[in-house]
Protein backbone atom coordinates (compact mmCIF):
# COMPACT_ATOMS: atom_id res chain seq x y z
CA UNK A 1 0.00 0.00 0.00
CA UNK A 2 0.88 3.68 -0.81
CA UNK A 3 1.89 5.44 2.83
CA UNK A 4 -0.15 9.24 2.22
CA UNK A 5 -0.37 10.32 5.80
CA UNK A 6 0.89 10.50 9.07
CA UNK A 7 -0.08 12.22 12.15
CA UNK A 8 0.50 11.75 16.22
CA UNK A 9 -2.32 11.79 18.90
CA UNK A 10 -3.12 10.61 22.30
CA UNK A 11 -5.45 8.37 23.71
CA UNK A 12 -5.88 6.80 27.15
CA UNK A 13 -2.66 8.32 28.01
CA UNK A 14 -0.77 6.01 25.37
CA UNK A 15 0.62 6.97 21.95
CA UNK A 16 -0.49 5.56 18.45
CA UNK A 17 0.04 6.82 15.35
CA UNK A 18 -2.42 7.37 12.93
CA UNK A 19 -1.72 6.72 8.96
CA UNK A 20 -3.45 6.62 6.20
CA UNK A 21 -2.52 4.41 3.03
CA UNK A 22 -4.42 3.95 -0.14
CA UNK A 23 -4.49 0.56 -2.15
CA UNK A 24 -6.53 -2.21 -4.12
CA UNK A 25 -6.34 -3.93 -0.76
CA UNK A 26 -5.68 -4.37 3.03
CA UNK A 27 -3.98 -7.32 2.90
CA UNK A 28 -0.20 -6.50 3.03
CA UNK A 29 -0.76 -3.79 5.76
CA UNK A 30 -1.90 -6.45 8.42
CA UNK A 31 1.86 -7.78 8.63
CA UNK A 32 3.06 -4.04 10.07
CA UNK A 33 -0.06 -2.59 10.82
CA UNK A 34 -0.09 0.22 14.21
CA UNK A 35 -2.83 0.96 16.55
CA UNK A 36 -5.21 3.49 14.96
CA UNK A 37 -3.74 3.08 11.47
CA UNK A 38 -6.68 3.98 8.77
CA UNK A 39 -6.37 2.13 5.70
CA UNK A 40 -8.31 3.27 2.56
CA UNK A 41 -9.21 0.32 -0.12
CA UNK A 42 -9.44 2.34 -3.52
CA UNK A 43 -11.21 -1.01 -5.27
CA UNK A 44 -14.35 -1.72 -6.58
CA UNK A 45 -15.86 -0.91 -3.23
CA UNK A 46 -13.81 1.86 -1.65
CA UNK A 47 -13.90 2.13 2.19
CA UNK A 48 -11.70 3.38 5.22
CA UNK A 49 -10.57 0.52 7.73
CA UNK A 50 -8.91 0.96 11.23
CA UNK A 51 -6.38 -1.32 13.19
CA UNK A 52 -7.41 -1.74 16.86
CA UNK A 53 -3.72 -2.85 18.02
CA UNK A 54 -0.29 -3.57 16.47
CA UNK A 55 0.60 -6.34 14.82
CA UNK A 56 2.14 -7.97 17.41
CA UNK A 57 -0.72 -7.87 19.65
CA UNK A 58 -1.96 -11.27 19.11
CA UNK A 59 -5.73 -9.90 18.98
CA UNK A 60 -5.47 -7.19 16.43
CA UNK A 61 -7.92 -6.92 14.31
CA UNK A 62 -8.74 -4.59 10.94
CA UNK A 63 -12.58 -3.09 11.00
CA UNK A 64 -14.51 -1.01 8.55
CA UNK A 65 -14.80 2.43 10.30
CA UNK A 66 -18.36 2.48 9.48
CA UNK A 67 -19.13 -0.84 10.92
CA UNK A 68 -17.35 0.57 14.07
CA UNK A 69 -19.84 3.78 14.11
CA UNK A 70 -22.92 1.64 13.67
CA UNK A 71 -21.86 -0.63 16.51
CA UNK A 72 -21.24 2.77 18.88
CA UNK A 73 -24.22 4.50 17.69
CA UNK A 74 -27.33 2.51 16.88
CA UNK A 75 -29.89 4.30 15.83
CA UNK A 76 -32.53 2.73 17.94
CA UNK A 77 -30.93 3.26 21.20
CA UNK A 78 -30.96 6.94 21.55
CA UNK A 79 -34.52 8.26 22.43
CA UNK A 80 -33.82 11.78 23.66
CA UNK A 81 -30.80 14.24 24.96
CA UNK A 82 -30.90 17.26 27.33
CA UNK A 83 -28.30 19.55 28.78
CA UNK A 84 -28.60 20.92 32.34
CA UNK A 85 -26.47 23.86 33.83
CA UNK A 86 -23.31 21.98 33.76
CA UNK A 87 -25.10 18.39 32.84
CA UNK A 88 -26.01 16.10 30.29
CA UNK A 89 -29.00 13.65 29.73
CA UNK A 90 -29.42 10.78 27.58
CA UNK A 91 -32.27 8.78 27.30
CA UNK A 92 -32.53 5.38 25.60
CA UNK A 93 -34.95 3.67 23.68
CA UNK A 94 -34.49 0.99 26.22
CA UNK A 95 -35.89 3.73 29.36
CA UNK A 96 -32.81 3.68 30.84
CA UNK A 97 -30.79 7.30 31.54
CA UNK A 98 -27.43 8.05 31.43
CA UNK A 99 -25.63 11.69 32.31
CA UNK A 100 -22.31 13.26 32.65
CA UNK A 101 -21.21 16.50 34.17
CA UNK A 102 -22.67 18.38 37.47
CA UNK A 103 -23.59 16.19 39.91
CA UNK A 104 -23.55 18.92 43.16
CA UNK A 105 -27.45 18.77 43.47
CA UNK A 106 -27.46 14.77 42.47
CA UNK A 107 -28.93 15.71 38.68
CA UNK A 108 -26.70 13.03 37.75
CA UNK A 109 -29.37 10.23 39.50
CA UNK A 110 -26.81 7.93 40.93
CA UNK A 111 -26.52 8.28 44.53
CA UNK A 112 -23.19 9.68 44.68
CA UNK A 113 -23.07 14.05 44.23
CA UNK A 114 -19.94 13.63 42.46
CA UNK A 115 -18.82 15.21 39.47
CA UNK A 116 -17.82 12.77 36.08
CA UNK A 117 -16.43 14.05 33.25
CA UNK A 118 -18.27 10.42 31.60
CA UNK A 119 -21.68 8.96 31.47
CA UNK A 120 -22.92 7.28 34.43
CA UNK A 121 -26.12 5.25 34.61
CA UNK A 122 -29.22 7.21 36.94
CA UNK A 123 -30.94 4.45 39.46
CA UNK A 124 -34.48 4.43 37.44
CA UNK A 125 -35.85 2.29 34.67
CA UNK A 126 -38.75 2.12 32.41
CA UNK A 127 -38.33 6.21 31.72
CA UNK A 128 -40.60 7.50 28.93
CA UNK A 129 -39.29 11.19 29.12
CA UNK A 130 -37.04 13.28 30.85
CA UNK A 131 -36.85 17.06 31.29
CA UNK A 132 -34.57 19.42 32.66
CA UNK A 133 -33.45 23.04 32.71
CA UNK A 134 -31.13 24.23 35.77
CA UNK A 135 -30.24 21.39 38.35
CA UNK A 136 -33.39 19.48 39.00
CA UNK A 137 -33.78 17.01 36.14
CA UNK A 138 -37.30 14.89 36.02
CA UNK A 139 -38.28 11.62 34.51
CA UNK A 140 -41.32 10.45 33.48
CA UNK A 141 -41.69 7.28 33.58
CA UNK A 142 -43.85 4.53 31.56
CA UNK A 143 -46.36 4.26 34.32
CA UNK A 144 -47.27 7.87 34.21
CA UNK A 145 -45.81 8.23 37.70
CA UNK A 146 -43.08 11.62 37.72
CA UNK A 147 -39.91 11.21 39.38
CA UNK A 148 -37.07 13.74 40.20
CA UNK A 149 -33.43 14.15 41.16
CA UNK A 150 -31.80 17.09 41.90
CA UNK A 151 -31.99 20.26 43.69
CA UNK A 152 -35.11 20.15 45.76
CA UNK A 153 -34.64 23.88 47.17
CA UNK A 154 -38.55 25.15 46.17
CA UNK A 155 -39.71 21.42 46.98
CA UNK A 156 -40.36 21.04 43.23
CA UNK A 157 -39.43 17.63 43.48
CA UNK A 158 -41.58 16.89 46.61
CA UNK A 159 -43.42 18.84 49.23
CA UNK A 160 -42.65 17.29 52.75
CA UNK A 161 -39.06 16.62 51.39
CA UNK A 162 -36.72 18.15 53.67
CA UNK A 163 -33.47 17.20 51.29
CA UNK A 164 -32.94 20.27 49.09
CA UNK A 165 -30.37 18.09 47.50
CA UNK A 166 -31.64 14.75 45.89
CA UNK A 167 -29.15 12.40 44.94
CA UNK A 168 -31.45 9.60 43.62
CA UNK A 169 -34.42 9.73 41.67
CA UNK A 170 -37.40 10.45 44.36
CA UNK A 171 -41.12 10.04 43.27
CA UNK A 172 -42.73 13.45 43.50
CA UNK A 173 -45.99 11.77 43.93
CA UNK A 174 -47.46 12.87 40.95
CA UNK A 175 -48.94 9.86 38.87
CA UNK A 176 -51.13 10.29 35.55
CA UNK A 177 -48.82 12.28 33.65
CA UNK A 178 -48.54 12.38 29.67
CA UNK A 179 -45.80 14.96 29.17
CA UNK A 180 -43.56 17.22 31.42
CA UNK A 181 -41.53 20.35 31.17
CA UNK A 182 -38.92 21.16 33.52
CA UNK A 183 -38.30 25.50 34.99
CA UNK A 184 -35.47 26.38 36.76
CA UNK A 185 -37.43 25.84 40.35
CA UNK A 186 -40.59 24.58 39.01
CA UNK A 187 -42.15 22.00 37.13
CA UNK A 188 -45.13 21.73 34.76
CA UNK A 189 -47.00 19.04 33.06
CA UNK A 190 -49.91 17.38 31.06
CA UNK A 191 -52.12 14.85 33.02
CA UNK A 192 -53.72 12.33 31.01
CA UNK A 193 -57.19 12.37 33.32
CA UNK A 194 -58.07 15.32 31.23
CA UNK A 195 -55.25 16.94 29.41
CA UNK A 196 -54.90 20.09 31.41
CA UNK A 197 -51.93 21.74 32.45
CA UNK A 198 -50.87 21.35 36.20
CA UNK A 199 -48.17 22.33 38.24
CA UNK A 200 -45.60 22.49 41.00
CA UNK A 201 -42.53 23.59 43.20
CA UNK A 202 -41.57 27.18 43.24
CA UNK A 203 -44.21 30.87 42.14
CA UNK A 204 -41.28 33.52 42.79
CA UNK A 205 -41.55 34.65 39.71
CA UNK A 206 -45.43 33.86 39.47
CA UNK A 207 -44.44 30.45 36.88
CA UNK A 208 -47.51 28.92 38.18
CA UNK A 209 -50.17 32.04 38.81
CA UNK A 210 -51.23 33.71 41.85
CA UNK A 211 -49.14 35.09 44.60
CA UNK A 212 -48.10 32.15 46.82
CA UNK A 213 -44.18 31.28 47.11
CA UNK A 214 -44.71 27.57 45.73
CA UNK A 215 -47.29 25.07 45.33
CA UNK A 216 -47.70 21.39 45.38
CA UNK A 217 -49.24 19.70 42.72
CA UNK A 218 -52.16 22.91 41.13
CA UNK A 219 -54.32 23.40 38.26
CA UNK A 220 -52.59 25.75 35.91
CA UNK A 221 -54.66 25.84 32.87
CA UNK A 222 -58.33 24.93 32.70
CA UNK A 223 -58.29 23.62 29.14
CA UNK A 224 -57.12 20.74 26.99
CA UNK A 225 -53.34 22.01 25.72
CA UNK A 226 -50.97 19.97 23.17
CA UNK A 227 -47.25 21.51 23.89
CA UNK A 228 -45.64 22.78 27.06
CA UNK A 229 -42.76 24.70 27.64
CA UNK A 230 -40.97 25.66 30.92
CA UNK A 231 -38.57 28.78 31.19
CA UNK A 232 -36.32 29.90 34.57
CA UNK A 233 -39.21 32.42 35.31
CA UNK A 234 -42.13 31.40 33.34
CA UNK A 235 -44.42 28.47 31.65
CA UNK A 236 -45.29 28.48 28.45
CA UNK A 237 -48.18 26.41 26.44
CA UNK A 238 -50.15 25.84 22.98
CA UNK A 239 -54.13 24.75 23.36
CA UNK A 240 -55.51 22.04 21.22
CA UNK A 241 -56.31 24.73 18.24
CA UNK A 242 -52.56 25.95 18.22
CA UNK A 243 -52.58 28.93 20.63
CA UNK A 244 -49.47 30.07 22.29
CA UNK A 245 -50.44 31.42 25.79
CA UNK A 246 -47.98 32.22 28.74
CA UNK A 247 -47.76 33.15 32.64
CA UNK A 248 -45.04 34.62 34.88
CA UNK A 249 -42.56 37.54 35.13
CA UNK A 250 -42.00 39.82 32.44
CA UNK A 251 -38.25 40.31 31.02
CA UNK A 252 -36.69 42.34 28.88
CA UNK A 253 -39.27 42.37 26.48
CA UNK A 254 -40.28 38.93 25.94
CA UNK A 255 -43.55 38.18 24.75
CA UNK A 256 -44.83 38.74 28.73
CA UNK A 257 -46.38 42.63 29.16
CA UNK A 258 -43.65 45.08 30.03
CA UNK A 259 -43.15 45.65 33.51
CA UNK A 260 -46.32 43.98 35.03
CA UNK A 261 -46.05 40.09 36.16
CA UNK A 262 -48.63 38.07 34.97
CA UNK A 263 -50.55 36.46 37.60
CA UNK A 264 -52.66 34.85 35.50
CA UNK A 265 -52.10 33.25 31.63
CA UNK A 266 -52.09 35.33 29.34
CA UNK A 267 -53.03 34.41 25.61
CA UNK A 268 -50.86 35.78 22.99
CA UNK A 269 -52.86 35.12 19.88
CA UNK A 270 -55.43 37.93 20.69
CA UNK A 271 -51.91 40.32 20.91
CA UNK A 272 -49.93 38.71 17.75
CA UNK A 273 -52.78 36.87 16.12
CA UNK A 274 -50.87 36.19 12.96
CA UNK A 275 -47.80 34.78 15.41
CA UNK A 276 -48.94 33.45 18.03
CA UNK A 277 -51.75 31.29 16.57
CA UNK A 278 -51.30 27.72 14.64
CA UNK A 279 -47.96 27.53 16.97
CA UNK A 280 -46.40 24.20 17.22
CA UNK A 281 -43.25 24.65 19.60
CA UNK A 282 -41.68 27.52 21.95
CA UNK A 283 -38.40 28.02 23.23
CA UNK A 284 -37.98 30.16 26.15
CA UNK A 285 -34.87 31.52 28.24
CA UNK A 286 -34.62 34.28 30.82
CA UNK A 287 -34.98 36.93 27.88
CA UNK A 288 -36.45 35.74 25.03
CA UNK A 289 -38.91 33.76 23.18
CA UNK A 290 -39.06 31.52 20.25
CA UNK A 291 -42.17 30.69 18.67
CA UNK A 292 -41.86 28.10 16.06
CA UNK A 293 -45.18 27.85 13.94
CA UNK A 294 -46.97 25.05 11.74
CA UNK A 295 -45.85 26.93 9.03
CA UNK A 296 -41.95 26.51 9.51
CA UNK A 297 -41.74 30.14 10.10
CA UNK A 298 -39.78 31.17 13.73
CA UNK A 299 -40.18 34.01 14.94
CA UNK A 300 -38.49 36.01 18.19
CA UNK A 301 -38.59 39.07 20.73
CA UNK A 302 -36.84 39.59 23.86
CA UNK A 303 -33.33 40.77 24.58
CA UNK A 304 -31.09 40.55 21.83
CA UNK A 305 -27.27 41.46 23.21
CA UNK A 306 -25.35 39.13 21.57
CA UNK A 307 -27.63 38.94 18.11
CA UNK A 308 -29.22 35.76 19.59
CA UNK A 309 -32.29 36.76 17.35
CA UNK A 310 -30.32 36.25 14.65
CA UNK A 311 -31.55 40.13 13.05
CA UNK A 312 -28.40 41.45 12.54
CA UNK A 313 -28.45 43.38 15.15
CA UNK A 314 -28.13 44.06 18.62
CA UNK A 315 -31.12 45.54 19.51
CA UNK A 316 -33.86 44.23 22.14
CA UNK A 317 -37.32 43.46 20.46
CA UNK A 318 -40.54 43.83 22.57
CA UNK A 319 -42.73 42.00 19.68
CA UNK A 320 -41.99 38.81 18.11
CA UNK A 321 -39.56 39.49 14.73
CA UNK A 322 -39.44 36.92 11.84
CA UNK A 323 -36.03 35.38 11.66
CA UNK A 324 -36.47 32.41 9.44
CA UNK A 325 -38.54 29.91 7.22
CA UNK A 326 -38.22 26.36 6.89
CA UNK A 327 -37.41 25.64 10.17
CA UNK A 328 -37.99 22.27 11.78
CA UNK A 329 -37.02 22.73 15.43
CA UNK A 330 -35.59 25.27 17.67
CA UNK A 331 -33.49 25.33 21.08
CA UNK A 332 -32.00 28.22 23.21
CA UNK A 333 -29.73 29.00 26.14
CA UNK A 334 -29.87 32.74 27.19
CA UNK A 335 -27.44 34.14 24.67
CA UNK A 336 -27.45 31.67 21.54
CA UNK A 337 -30.15 30.41 20.02
CA UNK A 338 -30.35 26.99 17.58
CA UNK A 339 -32.73 26.01 14.75
CA UNK A 340 -32.79 23.23 12.84
CA UNK A 341 -34.29 23.33 8.74
CA UNK A 342 -36.60 21.18 7.43
CA UNK A 343 -33.22 19.88 5.67
CA UNK A 344 -31.40 18.91 8.35
CA UNK A 345 -28.76 22.12 8.70
CA UNK A 346 -28.02 23.07 11.91
CA UNK A 347 -28.04 26.93 12.23
CA UNK A 348 -27.37 28.93 15.24
CA UNK A 349 -26.55 32.93 16.45
CA UNK A 350 -25.31 34.78 19.62
CA UNK A 351 -22.67 35.39 21.94
CA UNK A 352 -20.16 32.28 20.77
CA UNK A 353 -18.68 33.36 24.64
CA UNK A 354 -17.70 29.21 24.92
CA UNK A 355 -17.42 28.54 20.77
CA UNK A 356 -20.75 26.68 21.22
CA UNK A 357 -21.20 28.27 17.42
CA UNK A 358 -17.73 26.83 16.41
CA UNK A 359 -14.83 28.81 16.08
CA UNK A 360 -13.85 31.98 17.93
CA UNK A 361 -15.67 34.58 16.49
CA UNK A 362 -18.17 36.43 18.60
CA UNK A 363 -20.87 37.53 18.10
CA UNK A 364 -22.91 35.82 15.71
CA UNK A 365 -25.75 38.53 14.35
CA UNK A 366 -27.02 36.61 11.63
CA UNK A 367 -27.54 32.31 11.40
CA UNK A 368 -24.50 30.26 11.25
CA UNK A 369 -24.40 27.07 9.08
CA UNK A 370 -23.00 24.59 12.01
CA UNK A 371 -23.67 21.23 10.27
CA UNK A 372 -25.75 19.61 7.84
CA UNK A 373 -27.56 16.26 8.18
CA UNK A 374 -29.08 17.35 12.00
CA UNK A 375 -32.13 15.59 13.46
CA UNK A 376 -32.05 16.83 16.87
CA UNK A 377 -29.94 19.09 19.41
CA UNK A 378 -29.94 20.42 23.02
CA UNK A 379 -28.17 23.78 24.30
CA UNK A 380 -27.77 25.00 28.22
CA UNK A 381 -25.41 27.94 29.49
CA UNK A 382 -22.99 27.75 26.72
CA UNK A 383 -22.75 24.01 25.76
CA UNK A 384 -24.58 22.23 22.83
CA UNK A 385 -24.88 18.32 21.62
CA UNK A 386 -26.76 17.47 18.51
CA UNK A 387 -27.47 14.01 17.12
CA UNK A 388 -26.84 13.86 12.92
CA UNK A 389 -29.15 11.29 10.94
CA UNK A 390 -26.24 8.86 10.76
CA UNK A 391 -26.67 8.88 14.32
CA UNK A 392 -23.32 10.41 15.45
CA UNK A 393 -23.61 12.27 18.48
CA UNK A 394 -21.24 15.80 18.29
CA UNK A 395 -20.76 18.13 21.30
CA UNK A 396 -19.43 21.82 21.91
CA UNK A 397 -19.07 24.51 24.19
CA UNK A 398 -18.93 25.22 27.74
CA UNK A 399 -17.30 21.69 29.36
CA UNK A 400 -16.34 23.06 32.85
CA UNK A 401 -18.13 20.18 34.51
CA UNK A 402 -17.51 17.84 31.54
CA UNK A 403 -21.34 18.15 30.67
CA UNK A 404 -20.07 17.29 27.29
CA UNK A 405 -19.08 13.31 28.14
CA UNK A 406 -15.80 13.88 25.95
CA UNK A 407 -13.94 12.56 29.07
CA UNK A 408 -12.30 15.78 29.90
CA UNK A 409 -13.02 19.38 31.25
CA UNK A 410 -11.44 21.33 28.08
CA UNK A 411 -13.69 23.63 26.22
CA UNK A 412 -13.92 22.14 22.06
CA UNK A 413 -13.45 25.16 19.98
CA UNK A 414 -15.57 22.96 17.46
CA UNK A 415 -18.31 20.53 18.14
CA UNK A 416 -16.38 17.06 18.40
CA UNK A 417 -17.54 13.48 17.83
CA UNK A 418 -18.95 11.52 20.96
CA UNK A 419 -17.32 8.05 20.65
CA UNK A 420 -17.10 6.42 24.45
CA UNK A 421 -20.81 5.77 25.39
CA UNK A 422 -21.25 2.68 27.62
CA UNK A 423 -24.98 2.77 26.69
CA UNK A 424 -24.61 1.88 23.36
Amino acid sequence: MEDVGYSGQYLDNKEFRIKVRTGANIQNATGDAICGEMFLVTGANPAFYVATSTSSDSTQGIYHVMDLIEQVLPASDIKDIQLGIGSVHVLTHGGDVWSAGDNSWGQLGDDTGSYSSTFVKALISDVDQISILDQTIFYLKDDGTLWGSGRNTQSQIQFGLSATQVLKPTYTLVSGVSKVSAGSTHVIYIKTSDGKLYGKGGNGNYQLGGTGSSFPDSLIYDGVVSHIHASNIGSFFVDIAGNLSGIGWPNTGNVFSNGTPITAYQGYASLYSNIASSVSKVASTTFNTLILKTNGQLWGCGENNWGELGLNNQTQQAAPAFISSDVSDVFASNSSTFFITTNGELKGMGQNYKQELGGTVYPILTPKLIDSSVSRGTTQNGSIIYQKNNNVLYAGGHNSAGQLGLGSFADPIDPKQLLTLPFL
